[in-house]
Parts: C-alpha cells; sequence; structure tokens
C-alpha cells in the first residue's frame, strides 16, 4: 500500500491519531477498571499491564507529536526546521518520548535488557564526536525501541535511522524522520543509486 501524500498525512492522519490518543487519555479510567476487572480471567495482571502500556504510550506519542508541532511553529513555519538548534530540540523530544516508552514497557512486561559490549565497542560508542555504524537484526517491533533507547538516552547519540516507509503512517515518526538525518526507504524498489546517495 502506497504512502498517502504529506499534506494528506500531515492535514489528516496526524489529527486522526491524536483524536484516537485524547480519547483513550480521556476514557482511561474506564479501561483500567475494565482491565483490573478482565484481568483474574487472563490468570495475571495482563490486561491491566497491557492497558497501562497503550495509555503510556499514547501519552507520551500525544505530548511528543504537540511538541512536534510547537517545533515547527517555533522554527518559522519550518523555515529553520533544519538549522542545528532545531535538530537538538528534535532530538530532545525524541529522547523524552522513548525515555518515557521504554521505562513502563520494560517495567510492566517485565522485559530483561542486558548490553554486553567488546571493549572495543563500548569506547567507539562512548566517543561521541565520532559516527558508529549500528546494524541490528530486526526481531520484532520492540528490538528496534531498545537499539534506538541505547543509543539515544544511554549513550547521548543522534542515531541517524533507515526505516520503512510504511512507518511515515505514524505522525510522530514521520516528522521526526523528516527533521532529523533520517531515512524512510520503499521496499519496493526505486533508483538504487539515488537511495545510496541520500543515505550517504
Amino acid at each position: 500500500m502506497p504512502v498517502p501524500p504529506k499534506v494528506l498525512r500531515r492535514l489528516v492522519l496526524a489529527p486522526l491519531v491524536a483524536l484516537v490518543e485524547v480519547s483513550l487519555l480521556v476514557a482511561s479510567p474506564a479501561l483500567l477498571l475494565l482491565a483490573a476487572l478482565l484481568s483474574p480471567l487472563f490468570g495475571g495482571a495482563r490486561p491491566l499491564r497491557m492497558a497501562l502500556i497503550v495509555l503510556a504510550f499514547a501519552a507520551r506519542h500525544l505530548a511528543a507529536t504537540l511538541a512536534c508541532l510547537g517545533l515547527w511553529v517555533a522554527s518559522g513555519f519550518g523555515r529553520r526546521a533544519g538549522s542545528e538548534r532545531m535538530q537538538r530540540a528534535h532530538y530532545a523530544v525524541m529522547r523524552w518520548f522513548v525515555a518515557g516508552v521504554y521505562r513502563p514497557i520494560v517495567r510492566l512486561a517485565r522485559v530483561e535488557v542486558s548490553v554486553s559490549a567488546s571493549p572495543a565497542a563500548e569506547d567507539a560508542l562512548s566517543a561521541t564526536g565520532r559516527p558508529v555504524l549500528v546494524l541490528s537484526r530486526h526481531a520484532g517491533e520492540g528490538d528496534t525501541l531498545l537499539v534506538i533507547h541505547e543509543l539515544l538516552c544511554r549513550r547521548d547519540r543522534g542515531p541517524r535511522v533507515v526505516m520503512h516507509e510504511a512507518l511515515r503512517l505514524d505522525p510522530l515518526i514521520d516528522v521526526l524522520g523528516d527533521r532529523l538525518p533520517n531515512r524512510f526507504v520503499d521496499p519496493r524498489g526505486g533508483d538504487t543509486e539515488v537511495e545510496i546517495a541520500a543515505m550517504a
């Protein structure tokens, strides 16, 4: 499925996603009560933990998307969006969002994160003025969050991410993907030379 044009994503899709998120947050007391009542039927607190994760994600996602809207206005409606100051501000929003989503997922889903790296890898990751190429094997939706959290929040890096074009359907990823030096790739192919040159 092709991704809709930017104007439709910004003027139609982003407000729809924000409306769904606001609706979830307004309905959160009822959703949490329902999840708590259903939890014994599932042999534990899984529905309640899942509801808490979804609500934490929705709240952070909505706030980060609105922060990006504020940064767009502050940058002269996008005219200075590429400035170093705006890049730092967008990385700060991304860092805040990733850290805020990471914490409840790790705690409530009981995920154990263990990072083991060679001394050479530790040195490379710690040298903030030096670029590092990180290749990760995609095992599911959560692993990308873990890698981004490690680079962005724990290593204070500004990752440049290569992403599937379909991720533009998420308004926050779409905006941060465009305003930071990231790259969306179309898996259906295209001009490989142009794609590689754009990432270089």
